[in-house]
């Protein structure tokens, strides 16, 4: 059984649901004789979220001061010992980028899609409400409550 499925490529396994939309191509990389296979998804959809994620850094005076102290613990006579000036520059970039990006992490954030003008201020709230009740209802027993929230749901549409 093992043998079998060690044949299986990622081919063989997505042949069934995605026939006809890719191609696929050999990748020689030299190591032994493992060759990688690249496979080219035509016609894919992208979908589209309403969160974006994006990347920043927080630059406040307690960070700006932990780099400065990284720094000055620093050895700087090796970038300063090398004839080729390209070399020590690259030297120095590399500790320079080091205790900046340990001072300064990155974070993940997520950018909110654009505001909707139809959704007007009574909407959202009558949507925080209606998932107030849910979750009331929800956790309740009492049919009162599920009923109320079937008829405000009725309503809100």
């Amino acid at each position: 059984m093992y043998r079998h499925l060690r044949q299986w490529s990622i081919v063989t396994v997505l042949y069934g649901k995605l026939s006809g939309r890719f191609s696929v191509y050999p990748c020689i990389n030299g190591l032994l004789d493992h060759d990688a296979q690249i496979m080219v998804l035509h016609d894919i959809v992208n979908m589209t979220h309403e969160k974006h994620l994006f990347f920043c850094r927080r630059f406040n005076d307690v960070a700006i001061t932990a780099l400065n102290i990284k720094l000055s613990y620093e050895s700087w006579e090796d970038v300063l010992s090398y004839k080729d000036v390209s070399m020590g520059f690259d030297k120095f970039l590399n500790i320079y980028l080091k205790n900046f990006y340990s001072s300064f992490p990155t974070k993940a954030v997520y950018k909110l899609s654009p505001p909707k003008p139809w959704l007007t201020q009574g909407i959202k709230i009558s949507c925080r409400n209606k998932r107030k009740l849910y979750l009331i209802s929800r956790h309740s027993q009492d049919p009162n409550k599920k009923t109320y929230y079937r008829r405000y749901c009725k309503v809100l549409q």
